[in-house]
This record gives C-alpha cells, structure tokens and sequence, in this order.
C-alpha cells in the first residue's frame, strides 16, 4: 500500500534569555549575586515540522482524509486549540503561536475512529525550523472482540510459564489481529496503569480465530513484579495492530495508557505462578 504521511508545521514563539546584573562589593564571583533576575532578551518566532501516520485497525496506513481533522489541545495552554484541515495534495497541516516552553499536546480526530494520542514533552525553541523527523502515529480502535479466555500454568520445570487461550469475534477474517493481556495482583486489573503489573500482546494470523500461547515467568511475569507462589489476575482485550499507535507513557507511573483498545473482555481470570 502507497505510504501516507501527514504533515504538520506550526509557528511558535520561543527564546526567552535571562541576562543576569549584580551589585555587590569586593569581586566579582562566577555569578553575579542577582541571580536570574536581570531582564528579559528577544523573543523568538520559529516553525515547528513533523509528520502524524494513521493506520487501521489492522496496521494498514490510511490517507489524510480518514481522520477529516485532527484537534490539538494542550493542558500547558488551557484554552488553546487548533487543528489540522485536509488540503487539495492530501495533507493535514496547522499552524499556531505559542511562547517559549515546555509542551504538552493532545490529537484527537474528527472522524474515523481513531484512539487519542498525548505528547507529553514538546521543547520549543524556535529561530528557526525545528524537525521531529519520528511521525506521531494514530490507530484505529478495533472493533473485534476477545472472548472465552482460559488461563493455566505449565508443567515444564525448565521454563515454568502461563498458557493463555482466547477467541477473537468480528472484524475482517483474512486480515490478522492482535489481542493485549494484562496481568495484576488483584481481580480490578485492567488497561489502567495503576492497576496492572504488566502486559504481553499476542498476534493472530489471517484466518485464525483462537489463539494459545505461552507466557513465560522468567521473561515476562516476574520482571514486571509477579511472585512465584502468588496469584494473578489476566484481563484481555483487542487492540489495534500498531499496537505502538495512539499509546503513550504514563509520567505518574511509567507504565503505557493505551488508547488503541477495543472493549475489554468480561472479568478476570486468575492462576498460581509457578
């Protein structure tokens, strides 16, 4: 499939330069005893350049007009909002003034069904053009579901793992899935960061409708906090197969909010860690 890539620009203010005065007796130091409180210096105006991919819930890249436009907001700027509009070449561009900063923005889109994305930490310097050359990347919420999960724990001493097993319903039989497990210690997991240890995705292939694998303790459970002995709770759910799209990092926990998620299949299932 032809790529599609949407380009983004925008004007920001930028540069504001502290300039530092002392008064003082007896010589100078490295820094003056005033601090950072001499006067301000120039500001500066400069373009921001990146790229936003969209693909479907099946990882397929998707024109700009699949999203019609995409809103960004910013809680660094409450009020603020601009947005992108599909021009006659097929792209999504916006521009907007903004003062020197630290950012965060959120996209969400117009049309298309698409999970909402956060930028956590935009720097703007501006003087010039600036390029974030990685594309912002937006996914289609699935629209399959995950059922008839079943969860047990291996015999093998060697390599003491999980087995899980789930159906996935719905969508497109010749285009391959992916379903996300969560597991926690507690029967409340879910997608949310605060209550889930950790997470393994799990790829169907076209055609395939259940699915088994083997998630190993040594690997997965215990490195994100699972005790062997101790019991834990796996929740699933379908999600998009740029399961990467529409996620991003959690700055209170470390852990990824996942906005690419279908619905979440109904209760929780728990086993003994081997």
């Amino acid at each position: 499939m032809k790529k599609t890539i949407i380009k983004i620009s925008s004007l920001i203010v930028a540069g504001v330069i502290l300039t530092t005065s002392c008064s003082k007796t007896g010589p100078a130091g490295a820094a003056g005893s005033a601090g950072g409180t001499g006067a301000t210096g120039p500001v500066l105006t400069g373009t921001v350049v990146g790229y936003v991919n969209l693909f479907d819930q099946y990882g397929e890249l998707l024109p700009a007009s699949a999203a019609g436009e995409v809103y960004l907001t910013s809680n660094t700027k409450p009020g603020w909002k601009d947005s992108t509009y599909v021009n006659s070449s097929g792209a999504n561009t916006y521009s907007t003034t903004l003062t020197t900063g630290t950012y965060q923005f959120n996209l969400a889109t117009k049309t298309g069904g698409f999970g909402n994305l956060q930028i956590n930490s935009l720097n703007v310097v501006g003087g010039g053009t600036q390029y974030n050359t990685t594309p912002l990347q937006m996914a289609q919420i699935p629209t399959f579901s995950v059922s008839a999960l079943t969860v047990t724990t291996s015999t093998s001493t060697t390599n003491p793992s999980v087995a899980a097993s789930f159906t996935v319903s719905g969508g497109d039989i010749a285009k391959g899935k992916k379903a996300i497990l969560f597991f926690g210690n507690s029967s409340s997991v879910s997608s949310n960061p605060s209550t889930y240890l950790g997470s393994t995705v799990i790829t169907l292939s076209p055609t395939f409708s259940t699915s088994t694998t083997n998630i190993s303790c040594e690997t997965v459970l215990f490195p994100a906090g699972a005790d062997s002995s101790s019991v834990i709770y796996f929740t699933a759910y379908p999600i998009s197969y740029s399961n990467g799209a529409s996620s991003y990092i959690d700055v209170t926990t470390g852990k990824t909010i996942y906005n690419n998620l279908g619905t979440q299949l109904s209760g929780t299932y728990s086993v003994t860690i081997p």
